[in-house]
């Protein structure tokens, strides 16, 4: 399977971002190939205030908290490298289906990982996203994958129940 070394130095930035003790989560909700329905954001906010509460502190990358709160951290501004390994030193990562979802997998093959497809084809196939480009198939066996339009309240509350439950 595929194997990706971090640059140099950003492991060190990472670090420099992920100075607080106890447990931290990823969360990068920015898919720009994919499209979601307009629960995905509910769903995101649903699960950093569940976070918050629980006294996980989330990593969110965006260049915005998406609450604010000390326990949000926004952190899309800063360099690819380092975000990805920001991500791998996190207890775990959520992710919309996306490149950082490939790098962060296959920079920390044993990180607990929940990835979001859409249940939709990829456009140029006749498979859907999850069979065209699962990270499981890659060899990445740590990262759990579900297929999620976000589209109905029952797929918002299945989705963050099961999430919650995840991260206990």
């Amino acid at each position: 399977p595929p194997r990706l070394r971090l640059p140099p130095g950003a492991l060190e930035g990472a670090r420099r971002l992920r100075t607080a003790p106890g447990p931290a989560l990823f969360m990068a909700r920015e898919a720009y190939t994919l499209r979601f329905g307009s629960l995905a954001d509910e769903y995101c906010r649903r699960i950093v205030e569940w976070c918050i509460a629980a006294g996980i502190r989330v990593f969110w990358n965006s260049s915005t908290p998406l609450i604010c709160h000390d326990f949000c951290v926004a952190v899309g501004t800063v360099p690819l490298a380092v975000a990805v390994a920001l991500a791998t030193l996190c207890d775990a990562v959520i992710s919309m289906r996306s490149g950082f979802s490939d790098l962060v997998a296959m920079c920390a093959r044993g990180q607990p990982h929940l990835v979001f497809y859409p249940p939709t084809r990829y456009p140029y196939s006749r498979l859907s996203w999850l069979d065209w480009c699962s990270l499981r198939a890659m060899g990445i066996h740590s990262v759990i994958e579900r297929a999620n339009a976000f589209n109905a309240s029952s797929e918002l509350i299945d989705e963050t129940s099961s999430t919650q439950a995840w991260l206990r």
